[in-house]
């Protein structure tokens, strides 16, 4: 229960912080992501690794906020930093006069790509189509129609439905949205049909609780929650490249919602992995019911980016 509800407390807050836009969304992952990395360069000190803990801070900072500027910021960030932290490592050796080793230069680029790189597609993907479609939306039309005050009075009213035509009503929301409430009943589904209904173990020296039955089920509702209301979005904005009523178009959305959701786990399976080589149950305890913020975030890290070529490049 206490994981239950300390998933839908995140859900929540993160519609919240969705609503009010890409630099309050850039501002939070930051936030959020800053302790994801303590607690995977804690992983890497429990190896006897090097890790460059302010130089990596920095940068995976910079990670979200250029994320928020634009695609190509982000990947001059991720560029940029990866050149500092080679040359400081360069300095360092040059300086103190100690050889560091492959796995030192390799975990702490790893630890960039994975708690700042990845997991700042969430910001990419926030502001993709923002604010060039809410007023032909049928949801919009909808409300208008309903509630006749809000346009008989809208030069009237306009200060204050500005920011919900500008927030609410952009594309970007809903395919965050679309994202984590897929992965996010992915991980119910496998966590209570495994614990509940599973016998046979997914891969056992990884995450010894993790079976079969319960990453299948896993993997069938959290493409339900992404096909079908990733087709009812469709109908709702208008996307021309999906229709509500083509067959060929619901296999499609299907097929990726298998996709996102087996790089769900293919994620959780990866930080399961870095705590069953360190030795540890969690890799924090700041969340109820969950652990750290790597133990709830695992499986939306690798999401993030093949959701955001998926809604650029795909269905647009």
């Amino acid at each position: 229960m206490a994981r239950f509800k300390s998933g839908a407390i995140i859900f929540f807050c993160t519609v919240g912080v969705l609503i009010f836009g890409r630099w309050f969304t850039a501002i939070a992952l930051a936030c959020l992501f800053f302790y994801g990395c303590k607690e995977c360069i804690s992983f890497f000190k429990e190896c006897k690794i090097n890790m460059l803990e302010t130089p990596l801070k920095i940068a995976i900072l910079s990670c979200f906020f250029c994320a928020a500027i634009s695609f190509k910021a982000l990947y001059i960030a991720m560029i940029i930093s990866i050149i500092v932290l080679l040359s400081i490592f360069i300095y360092k050796s040059f300086k103190e006069q100690i050889l560091y080793n492959l796995a030192d230069l390799s975990s702490n680029i790893f630890c960039l790509i994975y708690t700042g790189f990845l997991p700042a597609h969430f910001v990419l993907l926030r502001y993709l189509n923002d604010g060039d479609f809410y007023s032909s939306l049928l949801l919009y039309n909808l409300i208008s129609d309903a509630i006749p005050i809000l346009t008989n009075n809208y030069i009237k009213f306009k200060n204050i439905l500005l920011p919900i035509e500008n927030c609410i009503f952009e594309r970007g929301v809903y395919y965050c949205l679309l994202t984590i409430s897929s992965v996010f009943v992915n991980d119910l589904c496998a966590y209570y049909f495994g614990k509940n209904l599973g016998k046979t173990p997914l891969i056992k020296i990884i995450s010894p609780k993790k079976t079969l039955e319960g990453s299948i089920a896993g993997i069938i509702g959290g493409t339900f929650i992404f096909a079908f209301f990733g087709m009812l979005c469709a109908y709702i904005f208008k996307i021309t490249s999906l229709n509500f009523f083509n067959i060929f178009n619901w296999l499609q959305m299907i097929f990726f919602g298998i996709c996102l959701n087996i790089i769900a786990q293919i994620g959780d399976l990866v930080e399961s992995l870095m705590k069953r080589y360190v030795n540890l149950k969690d890799s924090g305890q700041i969340i109820e019911g969950h652990g750290g913020i790597l133990d709830r975030f695992d499986s939306h890290i690798f999401v993030f980016p093949l959701a955001y070529l998926i809604f650029t490049y795909i269905i647009k």
